[in-house]
């Protein structure tokens, strides 16, 4: 595969208990990761999205990076909170200059939130018919002012060079569309929900040809359970992970069915799972024997070359795609 010549830029995967951080290189032929590594954080120092303790942060990052021989300054970060409000809108149909002007007079019409304490962006999902009539529906994502600043802040602190600030379901929507095959398996005119089975929440995102439909956060994660779990040697069974997972998998279903009800004939073809508990055994037969639909871990992706943990470093690979988009 004739990779990419330009440079390596570092992504940086934000979680709660973790930093997940990749070195590589993107070009519409293929991403190449050079390098890989894991940063774990003590408890509190970064809570949902937001950095409590700047110095300790820094001095993790700043140490943490010579020590795995990374060179790289220009830095995109992926973010996620469940401050952060997302919006599904449909507008006419007008030329994105037009659009930008709508929300950015209108947008108090359609969030109950005051645009000045936020950094608001739209993704354009597509075009849908209302009443025989043409409309865009738009994703508006909406992140805290103070969640943006601290990050930056800290990458202009510790000398990174910040870029790109992405938040997790931009990024893992555009590494499956991306990928082409996932597990072998082709993908592209499949619709997928993306599922990030992280520490502190859990993150839903759903994508149709490339396009994401929907974007959740599940404000439950795996704490509890690796917990509980954590020094047990033997395989648990499908009943236990079940009843420490019954509330996840309950919000997953309720936003299963808000999707769709919202157009005749939406359905979902794959589940994929990733994240920090997607390596447990007997947890894809649970959610494909829950929601009666396959799953899968994400363990490849074709045009991706990178011989680690892909679930694991999933969001902070899909974080360097960049396309036209937040």
């Amino acid at each position: 595969m004739n990779l990419i010549k330009n440079r390596n830029i570092l992504s940086i995967d934000f979680g709660p208990n973790e930093l997940k951080i990749v070195e590589g290189k993107y070009s519409k032929k293929g991403i190449l990761i050079n390098n890989s590594f894991s940063i774990e954080l003590p408890e509190g120092i970064y809570v949902d999205g937001q950095i409590q303790d700047m110095d300790q942060m820094g001095y993790l990052l700043r140490n943490g990076l010579p020590n795995k021989k990374i060179a790289s300054r220009d830095t995109y970060g992926v973010i996620n909170s469940s401050r952060i409000i997302m919006r599904d809108i449909t507008l006419p149909k007008v030329e994105e200059t037009q659009l930008e002007a709508i929300l950015k007079y209108q947008l108090e019409d359609y969030l109950p939130v005051d645009p000045d304490e936020y950094v608001v962006k739209h993704l354009v999902l597509g075009i849908i018919m209302e009443d025989d009539v043409e409309k865009l529906k738009v994703l508006l994502i909406c992140v805290p002012n103070d969640i943006v600043v601290s990050h930056l802040s800290l990458f202009k602190n510790i000398g990174l060079k910040p870029i790109i600030l992405d938040y997790h379901g931009n990024a893992i929507s555009k590494l499956m569309n991306f990928g082409e095959l996932v597990n072998s398996t082709y993908i592209n005119d499949s619709t997928i929900a993306c599922i990030d089975l992280g520490y502190e929440c859990t993150s839903l995102t759903i994508t149709k040809e490339g396009h994401i439909e929907v974007s959740r956060i599940v404000d439950t994660g795996t704490s509890e359970f690796i917990s509980n779990f954590k020094n047990r040697s033997e395989d648990l069974s499908q009943d236990e992970i079940k009843a420490y997972y019954k509330d996840i998998l309950y919000q997953i279903e309720m936003i299963f069915r808000y999707y769709r009800t919202r157009e005749i004939g939406k359905e979902i073809n794959l589940m994929v799972i990733h994240g920090t508990m997607s390596d447990i055994n007997g947890i894809e037969e649970m959610f494909s024997n829950y929601f009666d639909r396959p799953c899968i871990k994400l363990d490849s992706l074709s045009k991706v070359k990178f011989s680690e943990d892909l679930s694991k470093y999933a969001v902070a690979i899909g974080g360097l795609i960049r396309v036209g988009e937040v």
